[in-house]
């Protein structure tokens, strides 16, 4: 039997439906970010690009996975289950406020750009060129 995209399987044994009410954008991510406080937002959105493969890749489209997030088993998430250990969420801002839950956990000491870089590509980033990466990826306001 095939699997319906549409719905997953909660951690409670609870299924869902997956919806994404709120049309995704760039603009829409960057306002998003804004208004949680996020620091690091051009870093944020470079990620967000990278991981997504520019908004395009499977887990950005089907499972609104923005920043390929893997499974949280260690920290409150809001994702609504996972496919292949990488988290599935409910809609774009759903995986935008777990890279919060996730950011206040793990990354919250990183008070400057170059600190939270740093972090990212010791603990966030399996590609050795990461950091390079977002440092070409950063959008400056």
């Amino acid at each position: 039997m095939p699997i319906d995209r549409n719905v997953y399987l909660q951690r409670d044994g609870v299924y869902a439906i997956k919806s994404d009410t709120d049309t995704f954008s760039e603009e829409k991510l960057i306002q998003y970010l804004e208004e949680l406080n996020m620091p690091f937002a051009e870093i944020i959105v470079a990620q967000a690009r990278i991981e997504s493969g520019n908004y395009s890749s499977f887990l950005f489209k089907e499972q609104h996975n923005i920043f390929s997030m893997k499974e949280a088993n260690r920290r409150p998430t809001t994702a609504i289950g996972s496919d292949n250990g990488h988290a599935v969420y409910r809609s774009w801002r759903d995986a935008v406020i777990d890279y919060s839950l996730w950011y206040s956990r793990y990354a919250s000491s990183c008070v400057t750009e170059d600190q939270y870089l740093n972090y990212l590509g010791r603990v966030y980033a399996e590609d050795k060129d990461y950091i390079q990466k977002l440092n070409k990826l950063q959008w400056k306001q």
